[in-house]
């Protein structure tokens, strides 16, 4: 609380507790210069394993080293992006070459970047002190603020990966983590790796009983139920999750054993799976689809029980109730609504399908169907040549882009809302797959989509792509 203090810290009311704060050792010239919103945290088996601080700020960067240096720190694990909504909630703390921090010199070794999170290693050389310090930092990259990450399994990796990493260093030194207040993220990853640790040394656990004590050390640790709740995914999924991610090397030999029968349950390893993920769906709750069912919107659903929940769909940015199509939001892995998952469209939804297009920013269609002209209720909705109004849309084809390769046709469009503004798009059609087929007759035409659909995303940075069967 400090005058002196007070511009070193991002949120003036989340401050570190005295007892705990971690104490720099100060520059002769300024008493002050030993402050830093940063708390020593106990873990499960530890007396002093975490050093948990906010996200650095332009004037508290040396600082922040400083510390990294003086605890002997050979871990950073950061939960939060530099800029997030429009908002900054970390300084870029670290170079891209070299950075100089009074008489610190880093040293950027080299970077790995990963779905979730990226890895850095820095050399760290004090001027005058011989040798050099090695220091990894995780940065967690599919955290968003005040929530949690899609799946709890890409932090427990980061966790072991963290682990492993410290063993290879012989060091028994406290890691430091951070998001941007160093309160929620941050105290949901310490929770969570200490309620592992006492899982794992004693059989049970108590999470409840470990949050409280780490809060006695830092104000409001955990914001959130979400945050809260995501610890106890995380133990589930460590404890009673089947381990079904391998090694990409290792496929071709997993996939063999899958394909074998179990002598008990006469199944293959393939069908067991699939049982056992059957049995996890969510029960069909048409309660929770309440949109999909009203008088006005029956029409729209080809199938009455193939119909989007309200908390997940796509809303179309027209009045109600006409903002209804039947489609989902979908997650890739990592990624929130990378994809947007949509019935082919019906005679009376072809303008609806294109405001989706529209009001989704997508710049990618990939279309499963094969279309017979005889079939009246799959209709081809885009125009073969010139130009189509569907709605208020207009849909010019761009006859020079056609292109087939290996199975799936190409074509490209401009699409062009009342106020004139446009965008181009392309669809990636995969011809051969009936309807009435279960598995497409080749593997190789779906990869050689994936990889043209991934190419084309990446270039025109298309969120989501829109997937229709």
């Amino acid at each position: 609380m400090k005058p002196e203090n007070k511009q070193k810290n991002r949120y003036p009311d989340l401050l570190p507790y005295d007892e705990t704060r971690v104490v720099l050792q100060p520059y002769k010239n300024d008493p002050h210069s030993d402050y830093i919103n940063a708390s020593y945290i106990e873990s499960y088996n530890r007396s002093v394993r975490y050093i948990c601080t906010q996200g650095p700020l332009e004037n508290t960067i040396g600082d922040f080293w400083r510390m990294i240096w003086q605890e002997d720190v050979n871990v950073i694990a950061m939960t939060a992006n530099i800029i997030e909504n429009g908002k900054k909630k970390c300084e870029k703390y670290w170079p891209d070459k070299v950075l100089k921090v009074a008489d610190i010199i880093i040293t950027l070794q080299n970077e790995n970047v990963f779905l979730d999170y990226t890895v850095r290693n820095f050399k760290l050389v004090k001027v005058g002190v011989s040798g050099h310090r090695v220091v990894r930092q995780y940065q967690y990259t599919a955290w968003p603020d005040h929530g949690v990450p899609v799946y709890p399994l890409s932090v427990i990796y980061m966790l072991k990966d963290i682990k492993s990493f410290q063993e290879t260093q012989l060091k028994k030194t406290p890691w430091v983590l951070h998001c941007s207040a160093g309160i929620g993220r941050t105290g949901t990853v310490m929770l969570l790796d200490s309620a592992l640790e006492m899982s794992l040394a004693e059989g049970k656990v108590d999470v409840l009983g470990l949050l409280y004590r780490m809060r006695q050390q830092r104000v409001n640790l955990i914001e959130t139920v979400e945050q809260y709740t995501f610890v106890y995914k995380g133990l589930v999924e460590y404890h009673f999750g089947d381990i079904s991610c391998k090694p990409a090397n290792e496929m071709v030999l997993y996939f063999n054993k899958l394909r074998q029968t179990d002598a008990e349950t006469k199944k293959t390893g393939l069908e067991i799976q699939f049982t056992k993920l059957r049995s996890l769906d969510p029960p069909f709750f048409q309660q929770k689809c309440l949109t999909a069912v009203t008088p006005g919107n029956k029409d729209k659903n080809r199938d009455p029980y193939i119909i989007p929940p309200d908390d997940g769909r796509p809303i179309l940015k027209i009045s109600p109730p006409s903002n209804y199509i039947n489609a989902v939001f979908a997650c890739d892995y990592g990624k929130l609504n990378n994809f947007v998952v949509t019935q082919y469209p019906l005679p009376n939804t072809l303008a609806d399908f294109w405001q989706l297009v529209w009001d989704t920013s997508s710049c990618t269609i990939v279309v499963l169907n094969e279309i017979s002209n005889k079939d009246q209720n799959c209709p081809v909705f885009w125009p073969s040549s010139g130009s189509l109004y569907y709605g208020s849309i207009k849909i010019e084809h761009l006859t020079s882009e056609n292109e087939y390769f290996g199975g799936v046709l190409i074509r490209k469009f401009r699409i062009k809302n009342p106020k004139g503004k446009h965008r181009t798009i392309k669809t990636f059609h995969l011809h051969g797959w009936r309807r009435e087929e279960f598995v497409p007759p080749q593997v190789d035409t779906i990869v050689q989509l994936i990889a043209k659909v991934d190419k084309w995303s990446r270039k025109n940075k298309s969120v989501p792509a829109i997937v229709t069967c």
